[in-house]
């Protein structure tokens, strides 16, 4: 059992470098964050995803940032590849056939 722990974890270490790193005194609460994913599941709008602590929530805000400043910087071209003008007809199995007019 020993060689295949040591294998996995060799693997592991292989995978992601940084790992060893970790330590016990990081500031997630086991608990809390268990606490935290029980009230998610019993609330009336579960989340599908869930930050628990102060550092995935400043990361996960970042990307976002990132993202956003990513499309504003190029919203023109975004927004400059959609149709002049379209024009939806429903035929008669209800689904929509778009017609093409270009200017």
């Amino acid at each position: 059992m020993c060689k295949i722990i040591c294998q996995f974890s060799y693997k592991i270490r292989c995978a992601y470098p940084g790992i060893e790193r970790s330590r016990l005194d990081e500031p997630g609460d086991p608990k809390k964050a268990a606490l935290g994913m029980i009230k998610v599941v019993d609330s009336d709008r579960p989340l599908v995803r869930l930050a628990l602590g102060s550092d995935p929530l400043q990361g996960i805000n970042y990307g976002l940032e990132y993202i956003k400043r990513d499309l504003d910087a190029w919203k023109e071209v975004s927004v400059s590849t959609d149709f002049d003008e379209a024009v939806a007809n429903k035929t008669q199995y209800g689904s929509v056939k778009a017609q093409i007019v270009v200017n």
